[in-house]
């Protein structure tokens, strides 16, 4: 069957392959050697790329922008001005940049080799609600074992942009659940939301022994506890779904996360010159199926966003004619 988008499959040296879609700027693969050297797609997602117009809600793999995560209320005020998005979350909030995202659009593709491609798009002045034309490249490239996404946008007016991925991984490659994977973060706090998940402006403090059920600065499983961190936790419908911020802030020479199964032996390293991540436990994931067959349910999978303090509006703040530059990376191990 003829794929809907065009599609292109990256490769590099080690044996890591990535397929990624125009549709979204969508990572739709990712191979990767386990310790058996098998190589096992770490990725939730479906099997054509059509599929991903009906994705659950889910933003499977794509690259989500004007503005990643939640903008309460739907509106923003910049020089003076206020500024009204869709609000798409509940009818209540902006997400994940509103009802026709990056997500839903169709990014044009540039390959830049066996291991590279560079996809674009111009996102309109206007277009969800967003003031200036914002021109946005997306790189993914393949070094050694690692996955490198390089974000660059510019605009004509002072705007928001904070642009993520929003991959769900099991490094099992399978429909198990991901609560026996082993995760790190090297986050000494996270940032408070309320019911409707909106930043209060507090933050939770992870080195106090009280608020041990949302730390992970001693590596623990996943599952060890869910269900045990109460109101917050039940917040987020059971699971994770949290900015966390960085200790020391930005720093892009360590690993600020990490997960490991010890099924497949794959270890995931996170590097990132952002000083936050949102860490997210599927938990709205329902039952439904996707690549050959397979039934995602709650926890199936976790996401590694790295963005930047979305309690701060600057943040998150384009000035016109500036440069956004970011870079994540994804670096895979078997042990």
């Amino acid at each position: 069957m003829a794929e809907k988008y065009e599609c292109v499959l990256l490769k590099s040296e080690t044996g890591l392959q990535a397929e990624i879609c125009t549709f979204g700027a969508r990572l739709k693969r990712l191979l990767v050697p386990d310790r058996e050297g098998k190589k096992r797609d770490v990725l939730l997602g479906f099997d054509t790329t059509e599929e991903y117009e009906n994705d659950h809600g889910t933003y499977f793999g794509a690259t989500v922008g004007r503005v990643a995560n939640r903008i309460g209320g739907g509106r923003f005020t910049l020089d003076g001005k206020e500024y009204f998005l869709a609000k798409n979350d509940n009818g209540v909030n902006h997400l994940h940049g509103g009802n026709v995202g990056f997500d839903k659009r169709v990014w044009s593709v540039e390959r830049l080799g066996e291991s590279a491609a560079r996809f674009s798009y111009v996102s309109a002045d206007g277009e969800e609600g967003y003031p200036g034309t914002l021109s946005v490249s997306v790189t993914f490239s393949l070094e050694g074992n690692a996955l490198q996404i390089y974000y660059s946008a510019k605009s004509d007016m002072t705007t928001l942009c904070a642009l993520t991925n929003h991959a769900y991984f099991n490094l099992d490659g399978d429909e198990g659940s991901a609560l026996e994977h082993e995760i790190f973060i090297d986050a000494d706090s996270l940032t408070v939301v309320n019911a409707e998940l909106i930043p209060t402006g507090e933050r939770l403090d992870l080195t106090e022994s009280e608020n041990a059920a949302y730390s992970f600065l001693k590596p623990h499983m996943l599952g060890k506890y869910l269900g045990k961190g109460g109101e917050l936790m039940e917040i987020a419908n059971g699971g994770y779904d949290f900015s966390y911020n960085f200790a020391g802030g930005a720093d892009e020479s360590k690993p600020r996360a990490t997960a490991y199964s010890k099924k497949s032996g794959i270890k995931m390293s996170v590097y990132t010159d952002l000083p936050a991540m949102q860490f997210y436990t599927g938990n709205f994931l329902d039952g439904f199926r996707g690549k050959a067959g397979q039934e995602y349910k709650k926890h199936a999978a976790f996401c590694m966003e790295t963005q930047c303090d979305i309690a701060d509006l600057a943040q998150r703040t384009l000035k016109a004619g500036e440069e956004y530059r970011t870079c994540t990376r994804y670096v895979f191990e078997a042990l």
